[in-house]
């Protein structure tokens, strides 16, 4: 025997109630841009860990008069739904390297064998030949640390293929392997690491795409590798992609325009709870500009054909995942409270059919996507799916 949709008619032999949030009544959350307002932030790296979303950020502390950049340490953020956001502070600073003296340049933190790994350009004491920037890791047992320095850096002006401006570290971790890119000035470099996150593992190697001038971050959707990164200066954000971590890369165009208020662009792309991100700084605050950034975030999307779409950047950020308590009550003793997690600010339908329920355990269909049998009696949360899963828009129930 099949139920109606809840909303029409149910024919079957259960008293089916369902309670939902009035959600066209409440006032739309969005997170904002930029997202912080106390201090100057820039150069994000986004991680997922645990159902939340870290941003690790440079802090600019430049005067309105400063022509150069002055980054002393690195901020963390965390949210659980991209609206309420925690301030943990500063985490790191260039002076915890020994071996540093200073410039707290773009980082990125990873997690990898059970620990979280931040990779950092800063200024070497000693080792100049270029620029003097060096790379280094410091590393922590939890996203908020307590974060220590593992040694000396990584990469210098004396490693051999490296680069004048040794900055902005982009890791990523590709079926267990690590990599490390960087790079500036219109020149990249990649390098695989031993499984101890701290050493090299084979010589450098050039990673020539097109357009190429700084910040590359690496993400993956699919069997696809995409590399945006700056290009130009002042930037826009371009991208390209491969079938493989080590290239060949193809250019498939800019992602992110030209800034009005800030010379760089930088960004960190990550899914979270089904969406897309993209996150990235401007001179948006009062008194801001190339050397006070803000930090902010969008809204990435996707084309059919895997491409990226152009960022629309909003002064309004992007909305709140909202939870949605619902209650179904079959009978008059067993209920079942269910949790739904829209995926944005427009709510999921959610089509609810009862099929050959059989004497104690019903089986629920929610829209075609999938069967799952469930005990009449627990906690279940409805996980939506969008087109871009190639799903219909719904729901099913996972224990």
């Amino acid at each position: 025997m099949m139920g109606k949709h809840l909303f029409g008619k149910v024919v079957v032999p259960f008293i089916l109630s369902l309670c939902f949030m009035n959600l066209s009544a409440q006032e739309k959350m969005y997170s904002g841009n930029p997202l912080f307002k106390d201090i100057f932030t820039a150069d994000p790296c986004a991680l997922v860990h645990s159902d939340t979303f870290y941003l690790f950020t440079g802090h600019d502390e430049q005067t309105s008069f400063g022509n150069t950049f002055l980054m002393r340490d690195w901020h963390v953020y965390s949210t659980a739904d991209m609206v309420n956001w925690t301030d943990h502070g500063a985490k790191l600073k260039a002076t915890d390297f020994s071996w540093a003296s200073g410039n707290a340049f773009a980082g990125h933190v990873t997690e990898h064998n059970g620990k979280f790994w931040w990779y950092v350009s800063v200024t070497h004491k000693h080792i100049r030949v270029g620029e003097g920037f060096a790379i280094g890791v410091a590393v922590a047992d939890h996203p908020l640390g307590p974060y220590e320095p593992t040694g000396e850096p990584l990469i210098t002006d004396n490693t051999l293929n490296s680069i004048t401006l040794n900055i902005d570290p982009a890791v990523y971790i590709d079926n267990g392997i690590p990599w490390l890119f960087w790079g500036s000035w219109g020149d990249a470099r990649m390098v695989k690491l031993k499984n101890n996150m701290t050493e090299l593992d084979g010589s450098v190697k050039t990673v020539n795409t097109r357009d190429f001038f700084e910040a590359p971050w690496i993400h993956k959707k699919g069997d696809v590798y995409y590399l945006s990164y700056a290009s130009g200066y002042p930037s826009t954000t371009k991208y390209s992609t491969s079938n493989s971590i080590e290239g060949p890369w193809t250019y498939q165009g800019i992602i992110n325009d030209l800034l009005p208020n800030s010379e760089t662009n930088h960004q960190a792309i990550i899914e979270f709870k089904g969406n897309w991100y993209f996150v990235y700084h401007n001179g948006g605050l009062d008194g801001g500009g190339t050397y006070r950034r803000s930090v902010c975030i969008d809204k990435l999307e996707y084309n059919i054909d895997g491409t990226i779409k152009k960022v629309i950047r909003t002064s309004k950020g992007v909305p709140a995942i909202i939870t949605t308590n619902v209650k179904l009550q079959i009978g008059t003793e067993n209920n079942i409270e269910i949790t739904r997690q829209p995926l944005s600010e427009r709510m999921v339908k959610l089509d609810y059919y009862v099929k050959n329920p059989g004497p104690t355990t019903p089986i629920y269909n929610l829209l075609g996507i999938r069967n799952k049998t469930v005990k009449s009696t627990g906690l279940y949360i409805f996980t939506p799916k969008t087109e871009a899963d190639g799903l219909s828009k719904g729901a099913f129930i996972k224990r």
